[in-house]
């Protein structure tokens, strides 16, 4: 059948690199294939700078296929020396391409867990820590070997339509694969001159699209041989290409380079705006979003101004509609980064909360006051790590924070979502003043609208901009926030005061 394709599933390569914002402890050693199975290995760049590193390899032993993949990538804190941050797949086929397990792991400082997902007789199970559970999977879900043989039954003739295991959403997500020809696809310049030393070996390009509610959203794009086999792949960070291009054994003793962390991409402010104005209304003008969809909340209200975007923030001033079933139950669902059916989770909210008839806003006041006083009072930038990760280390930033609080905001069965957005800081963060850092917070349905909790920075204000929202918490979300940073701009910003009554 030729080499095997080893794809990401569950963990694609922008969520790999959106980990790497934070450092972790440098897996120097890279890991090790058995005796006499070779390695591929690819490099991951971006403007000709390498990030990072990626070795696969692929064989069989009696009646089972194992197929792994590694990713390295540089990191680096504000302050701190750069290390390495290391995210493992491992699949196991049987010999007619059933699949039969799938684990992912993740290492840092705040995040250091494992993920299996195994099968049982007609069943599955999810394994998380100590905690495994019966899950329905139909149909069930196609691993590398599976999915190799399925694009060369398919052979290109038209587009590939599959259900594919995600570690992030813990689910099955639809996936389609789009074939064209390298020949009927021409490569720009900049491309061509990119894959010059493969040209002669890629055969089709082929786009990877993931089914949403708004329709099928574009993944990645691979450049790949005849047995389907990728040679290069291109995904888009902070509207830049990113490539993993084929390399020999030198990669893993090559020097990495670091990405800019995502909290040195601060967003200059026009002018110090005090904490009077905080308190109260402010209404500012963005640019650089021509594009963008900022979501309107119960605190924040958007408008559009020819290119630009209005947004009025204040406790209560947002104009968002009360929210569907469907929409307070996915507030309520739990996954993998908000395991909130977790025993550990249970006894902080029964400790926390006890037998007092509490409203929704008071039983957050006291989660939030709790995730406080529980995570390091020094952010940790290690990782986005789940909310377990950050209940059982106490290390994190404002992520961990906000996973942590929304899942325990879940367990006292209130339901909430993730901000991610920007906080408006007067004191002095990475050596600058008066700006608006990337943030991360809780808003929680109280009863007649979402409210805004955040154990990291303390009380809401009108410094706060929502950029997206998410109630899964997975990563996706807080990438297209990075993406957006980087275009983004504050041109003004305006108290607005309530005018006196007229006698």
């Amino acid at each position: 059948m030729g080499s095997v394709v080893v794809f990401r599933r569950g963990v694609s390569l922008l969520s790999v690199f959106l980990c790497a914002c934070a450092a972790s402890p440098a897996p120097n050693v890279p890991p090790s294939p058995p005796v006499g199975v070779e390695s591929r290995w690819q490099v991951l760049q971006r403007d000709g700078q390498p990030l990072g590193r990626r070795q696969q390899w692929h064989y069989c032993a009696g009646e089972r296929c194992f197929s792994s993949e590694v990713t390295d990538i540089a990191v680096q804190q504000p302050g701190a020396p750069v290390s390495i941050s290391r995210v493992r797949l491992d699949y196991v086929e049987s010999r007619d391409a059933q699949g039969l397990s799938a684990s992912k792991q993740l290492r840092s400082k705040a995040a250091n867990h494992r993920l299996q997902l195994i099968r049982q007789g007609d069943g599955w199970q999810l394994q998380q820590a100590e905690r495994r559970n019966a899950i329905r999977l139909e149909p069930a879900p196609l691993f590398p070997v599976a999915l190799q043989r399925s694009m060369l039954e398919n052979r290109g003739q038209a587009p590939l339509v599959t259900r594919e295991w995600s570690f992030s959403s813990l689910t099955l997500e639809t996936i389609r694969y789009r074939f064209t020809p390298i020949s009927q696809s021409p490569l720009d310049p900049e491309q061509r001159e990119l894959l010059l030393p493969w040209l002669q070996q890629i055969a089709w390009r082929i786009d990877r699209e993931r089914q949403t509610e708004r329709g099928w959203q574009w993944q990645a794009e691979w450049f790949s041989d005849v047995n389907f086999t990728p040679i290069a792949e291109r995904n888009l960070s902070a509207g830049s290409d990113l490539w993993l291009l084929p390399c020999d054994e030198r990669c893993r003793d090559q020097a990495l380079q670091p990405p800019q962390h995502v909290y040195q991409r601060l967003i200059r402010s026009p002018y110090r705006i005090s904490d009077e104005a905080l308190r109260g209304k402010i209404r500012y003008q963005l640019g650089g979003v021509a594009d963008a969809e900022l979501p309107a909340t119960g605190e924040q209200q958007v408008r559009r101004q020819d290119d630009k975007l209005l947004v009025s923030i204040c406790d209560d001033c947002g104009d968002e509609s009360a929210p569907d079933r469907g929409s307070l139950q996915a507030a309520m669902a739990a996954n993998y980064w908000l395991p909130h059916h977790d025993s550990s989770m249970q006894r902080v909210v029964e400790e926390v909360l006890g037998d007092a008839e509490l409203s929704p806003r008071a039983a957050m006041q006291r989660l939030t006051r709790f995730v406080t006083a529980h995570m390091d009072e020094v952010a940790t930038y290690s990782g986005y790590g789940t909310a377990l990760d950050a209940l059982q280390s106490g290390h994190g930033d404002c992520t961990e924070h906000a996973l942590l609080l929304a899942a325990l905001g879940r367990a006292a069965g209130i339901p909430s979502r993730l901000v991610m957005g920007l906080a408006y800081n007067n004191e002095r963060f990475l050596g600058r003043r008066f700006v608006f850092v990337p943030h991360m917070w809780v808003q929680a349905w109280t009863g007649d609208r979402w409210e805004s909790f955040d154990s990291g920075l303390g009380a809401f204000t009108a410094g706060y901009i929502a950029l997206a929202l998410s109630a899964e918490g997975d990563q996706a979300s807080f990438l297209a926030m990075n993406a957006l940073l980087d275009t983004l701009s504050i041109d003004s910003a305006v108290q607005l005061r309530s005018r006196p009554a007229e006698p």
